[in-house]
């Protein structure tokens, strides 16, 4: 037997909070009002534009740059 959800938080920026995102700290002057804790981040890909290897390619750049290249992903491709 298995169990699914789909659900995803919403959080608005506040002053004297850190912002956390995919377990990451990124330095910026607002943070989350609310916490998640992200144990897996979902990466869903455009598959139907013809750009999407350069797009997946820049969403790893970043992930990188935000140093949460290392949190699990789930790659999901849309519109096949």
């Amino acid at each position: 037997m298995f169990a699914t959800g789909i659900g995803y938080d919403v959080h608005r920026f506040i002053e004297g909070r850190p912002l956390i995102l995919g377990g990451v700290h990124i330095p910026h002057p607002l943070g989350l009002e609310g916490h998640s804790d992200a144990d897996v981040l979902l990466h869903v890909v455009d598959a139907s534009n013809p750009n999407h290897p350069e797009q997946m390619k820049e969403v790893a750049r970043v992930l990188a740059d935000i140093g949460a290249d290392k949190v699990p992903q789930i790659l999901v491709f849309n519109k096949l």
